[in-house]
């Protein structure tokens, strides 16, 4: 479970990082995708890593295995889902 969510946060960061080379070289898909851009960082990013190392220290610095791995598993997936279908929609300004 955390080397999915570990796996998941690095696809996000080279997704963002992708996005934000693209936006070096055409400037004007900066408005329109930055939203997007932004949420793969943060989210994909920042709180997948967070929970991947999360799910692999917490059991060992307690010394107890996870009160509920079912759970864990369900939202490790849900949050996985929730980045790549909902995450950042497109719009064009105004």
């Amino acid at each position: 479970m955390s080397i999915r969510c570990i796996k998941a946060a690095f696809a996000y960061l080279a997704i963002g990082i992708g996005l934000g080379v693209l936006f070096a070289f055409n400037r004007s898909l900066g408005p329109v995708w930055r939203p997007l851009h932004a949420e793969l960082n943060l989210w994909g990013w920042v709180t997948l890593l967070i929970y991947g190392v999360a799910y692999h220290i917490l059991p060992r610095i307690s010394g107890r295995l996870l009160r509920w791995p079912r759970v864990a598993e369900v939202q490790s997936w849900l949050a996985i889902g929730g980045i790549a279908g909902g995450g950042g929609v497109a719009r064009r300004p105004g």
